[in-house]
């Protein structure tokens, strides 16, 4: 299992999605940004290019030749989308800190990012991997 999330960590996502978390990020130190969008673009931008890029690259027949069950690169994908996806929130949160201590209460105009606010945050996340995770990798494996 340890190797198949190697795999795809290394092989199969390209690096810029490394990087997109940051950017996407910094996007929390925008005065009146509607801060809750910034997580939802992990949503809108990284998995639909991700799982595009699994296919551009043929990566599940690569994948299915190896000596593995369907089960576990499944298993491996949905771990790598986790992974992805703490990555988003983790550098949102830290952005977030740093807006609260650095950015003066009269600028923000929309939610406040208080840490109140990385509730919904979680809650989001776990809905995300309920609801949408399953419908895609049914429709690549």
């Amino acid at each position: 299992m340890y190797n198949l999330v190697m795999k795809d960590l290394k092989l199969a996502i390209s690096p810029l999605f490394f990087l997109l978390p940051v950017i996407l990020g910094a996007l929390m130190l925008i005065p009146g940004w509607l801060y809750f969008i910034v997580i939802l673009y992990y949503c809108w931008i990284t998995v639909p290019i991700m799982f595009g890029q699994f296919r551009a690259q043929n990566d599940l027949i690569f994948t299915s030749t190896m000596p593995i069950t369907k089960k576990d690169i499944v298993k491996a994908r949905v771990i790598v989308m986790v992974i992805m996806e703490l990555l988003h929130i983790v550098m949102a949160m830290i952005f977030g800190v740093i807006n609260i201590y650095f950015i003066s209460e009269s600028d923000k105009l929309f939610l406040r990012t208080v840490f109140g606010f990385l509730g919904p945050v979680f809650y989001h996340a776990c809905d995300l991997q309920r609801d949408l995770y399953p419908h895609v990798l049914q429709d690549s494996v």
